[in-house]
């Protein structure tokens, strides 16, 4: 929940060095944004205290709505951030020949242009990329 922006871009290079070894490696499986589950460890005592969130927050609460487990921030690690880093490491993985094997038929789009303030047209654009089977 406290990837920075500098922590984001040595996921993408790692990506980067995997992928002169893809032949090896092969396709990634998958890849996930960071959901916070009721009851966990990571919110029970890693970052209760630095998680801010818009709906009832209660670790014992299991009945949270699954778009509650994403909308939440820490600092200023929000969900349209969140939905951006996302695809920029999927169009990353497409571009290099590592795209998932795995990706949800259905994309964020709509979510991200929901909670982002300012959309940003060349994510719009890498969302429908990564989309694309072509």
């Amino acid at each position: 929940p406290t990837e920075t922006e500098e922590d984001f871009q040595q996921s993408l290079d790692v990506l980067r060095l995997y992928s002169q070894y893809k032949d090896v490696i092969g396709e990634l499986r998958c890849i996930n944004m960071m959901y916070l589950i009721p009851g966990t460890d990571m919110i029970d005592r890693d970052f209760q205290d630095m998680i801010e969130a818009d709906f009832e927050f209660a670790s014992t609460d299991k009945r949270w709505a699954p778009e509650d487990q994403q909308r939440w921030q820490v600092g200023n690690n929000t969900y349209d951030i969140r939905i951006e880093r996302f695809y920029r490491y999927q169009g990353l993985a497409k571009e290099l020949g590592m795209a998932p094997r795995f990706l949800k038929k259905q994309s964020l789009l709509d979510d991200y242009l929901q909670c982002s303030p300012e959309p940003n047209k060349e994510i719009i654009n890498l969302i429908k990329y990564v989309h694309n089977s072509g």
